[in-house]
């Protein structure tokens, strides 16, 4: 196939970033087409800009099967595009998505990436992310929620909008005006479809239950990514994360103590247990605290600032 394509076309650039860092799997995408060779095909890619995304995406903790389904996503979508483009069918592809799984599992930074990606990929206009809940789209009075709907959707449009807690759009109560930003959603969701996609996120079970309040919802969100909660060194892991990038650092105490605790709550969550959310938090009280502890102190060393200790995350 790469024989095809001129060595300086954009589309041989957009090659060459995937096969960088997935290799594996744009092999068993791309297969040679039995049909002459058509003309050089003009994509809109962004094969460096591409690669900075998908590193993101690899960059994230955990989330194996999130990032092997979103390639997999990206790569019916180009080569559908590109089959198109020779004369063949295209392949039926959504891209609107549903994100199930509990708070701080990362569906926001992945949709944030999945915009970047789109974008550079040449399939949004934009590629910003905007986020919204409820209190964004339904009104209080008849008509309200149409257009507080159609003035978030105005601002998404060439990019990717992030609904959270989507479910709770679709109340029972009669006198509930959630049902009509849902109508104004699936309608611009099929007059914009190639310049817009729609990610509905939120608790699994209560996702099912969105998705069964409107027949247009579940023949629109036909892709389902759910996002596990972490385990306990994926929890680890992050939190170092946060440590570094906030300038401090754990002592040994501390890194055990914590490896411990975090393997027990991952193994045992409390409820409305938040993960990535949950660890945050922590850290942040451990800041504070370690601030009381050094206040007031006659001499305080660079090294005092940094480290966090263990008596810190009680």
């Amino acid at each position: 196939m790469r024989a095809a394509i001129p060595p300086h076309s954009k589309l041989w650039g957009f090659l060459a970033a995937l096969d960088d860092l997935h290799a594996d799997w744009l092999n068993n995408w791309i297969k040679p087409v039995a049909k002459p060779a058509a003309s050089a095909v003009s994509l809109d890619l962004r094969p460096e800009q591409l690669k900075a995304s998908l590193a993101k995406l690899d960059d994230l903790i955990g989330l194996d099967q999130v990032k092997s389904e979103i390639r997999d996503l990206c790569a019916m979508l180009e080569i559908s595009r590109l089959r198109q483009a020779r004369g063949l069918k295209s392949i039926p592809t959504a891209r609107h998505l549903v994100f199930s799984g509990n708070p701080g599992t990362g569906k926001t930074t992945t949709a944030r990436i999945l915009a970047e990606i789109y974008k550079n990929l040449g399939f949004l206009s934009r590629g910003q992310l905007i986020e919204c809940d409820r209190s964004d789209l339904v009104g209080e009075y008849i008509g309200s929620s149409a257009q507080k709907t159609k003035a978030v959707l105005k601002r998404a449009k060439g990019g990717v909008l992030f609904i959270d807690e989507a479910y709770s759009l679709a109340r029972p109560s009669e006198k509930d005006f959630g049902h009509e930003a849902i109508e104004i959603l699936l309608k611009e969701m099929e007059d914009n479809r190639d310049d817009l996609v729609v990610i509905a996120a939120g608790y699994p079970d209560l996702m099912e239950k969105f998705l069964n309040s409107n027949p247009g919802l579940r023949s629109r969100f036909t892709t389902f990514l759910h996002f596990d909660n972490y385990d306990g060194s994926q929890l680890f892991t992050i939190l170092e994360k946060m440590v570094k990038e906030a300038d401090y650092v754990l002592n040994e105490e501390a890194k055990e103590k914590l490896a411990l605790q975090l393997d027990e709550v991952a193994a045992n969550p409390p409820a409305g247990f938040a993960n990535g959310r949950y660890v945050r938090l922590r850290l942040e009280k451990a800041m504070a605290r370690q601030a009381a502890r050094l206040f007031g102190s006659d001499q305080i060393t660079n090294e005092d600032l940094i480290t966090l200790s263990a008596a810190d995350f009680e």
